[in-house]
């Protein structure tokens, strides 16, 4: 038959129980902490894109400012060339 549990062993489980509680809240604020830097992380992403965007459209500012009338004459010959083209697609697809 088996011996009853000594004093000793339920102290002994009683400090691994411990030891594994203490383990696991540790990790909860491990997890916690890598969380909330990943969403800090996000958030500068998101923010640096934006910051980008804006500098992407200042350049493009810049850039058409700085066109000689030619470059934007030859701009607009283009863009009048594609809404042509994009309108002729459009009569022919009424077509069918």
């Amino acid at each position: 038959s088996p011996c009853p549990p000594q004093p000793q062993d339920a102290e002994g489980s009683s400090h691994l129980f411990q030891q594994v509680l203490d383990t696991c809240s540790t990790f909860v604020l491990r997890v916690e902490g890598l969380e909330n830097a990943n969403a800090a992380q996000q958030l500068e992403i998101v923010n640096l894109k934006a910051r980008v965007l804006s500098m992407q459209e200042d350049e493009e500012i810049i850039k058409s400012i700085n066109e000689t009338p030619a470059q934007k004459a030859a701009k607009r010959r283009k863009l009048s060339e594609k809404a042509q083209e994009a309108d002729d697609l459009k009569k022919r697809l009424e077509i069918v």
